[in-house]
């Protein structure tokens, strides 16, 4: 029977990359609740997810605190064995990690990206919810780096610039191969209010055959990309193809 702790425990100091992979574990098992869930998730076996998150203090169970007693108390492995039953392998996962896995830097990847994806649809959802310009903002700031594409079909990402109070300054520069090019939230939110009037009168995301149908705006060929991720316009079958890549 897995039983939380009130709160998170670190029986070990490991290197900061290896405490930010635990920290991610965490944060997935208690969005998903299931150590089956997150081992499908990160193509990891279930014992080493366990065995994550008894290192972070996350889980603990009875044969775990048992195995340590008995280590604290110098017993061989071979002695808990004969007083728990259990075998060697079954002992190993009930054991904190004393270092870092071998492939952390994929697993640790592969975990930020979860995480950052599970952000990213919540935002989305949130939009949905409530269709306003901060909202739409939001969804601009989880999505920075995401490479979205074009009608056309080409890849493009964006930056959001920090001003000098450190607020974001709320213009997109975007990157595509090795043209670059600002975005400004005037014409992001000018588009907006053209999609979203449509939005209102049709009672459903609306579909622009092409971007320059939601107007003759600087960018709209970026916005359009935006504007279909964050569900807010439907976009032909033929461009989906090319902008789902």
């Amino acid at each position: 029977m897995e039983k939380e702790l009130p709160k998170k425990i670190n029986p070990k100091q490991f290197d900061p990359s290896m405490q930010e992979l635990l920290d991610l574990i965490v944060e997935l098992y208690r969005e998903e609740q299931s150590i089956k869930k997150v081992s499908i998730e990160m193509s990891l076996p279930m014992n080493t997810i366990k065995k994550l998150l008894i290192t972070a203090g996350e889980l603990v169970y009875p044969e775990s605190e048992m195995i340590q007693k008995l280590l604290a108390e110098n017993k061989t492995i071979d002695e808990i064995q004969a007083i728990t039953g259990l075998g060697k392998a079954t002992i190993n996962i009930y054991l904190p990690y004393t270092k870092s896995l071998y492939n952390m830097d994929q697993v640790k990847k592969k975990a930020q990206q979860l995480v950052l994806n599970r952000h990213q649809n919540q935002k989305i959802c949130e939009f949905v919810e409530e269709m306003n310009e901060e909202k739409l903002w939001e969804c601009i700031c989880a999505f920075e780096g995401h490479t979205f594409y074009t009608y056309s079909g080409l890849p493009f990402t964006y930056k959001l610039k920090i001003g000098k109070k450190g607020r974001y300054t709320k213009e997109l520069f975007v990157d595509r191969r090795s043209a670059s090019k600002s975005l400004t939230w005037c014409s992001i939110k000018q588009a907006f209010n053209e999609a979203l009037r449509t939005l209102e009168e049709d009672g459903k995301a609306h579909e622009f055959n092409r971007p320059k149908d939601i107007g003759d705006i600087r960018g709209i060929s970026y916005i359009y990309s935006l504007f279909y991720k964050f569900k807010l316009i439907q976009v032909p079958s033929f461009a989906k193809e090319r902008m789902e890549k």
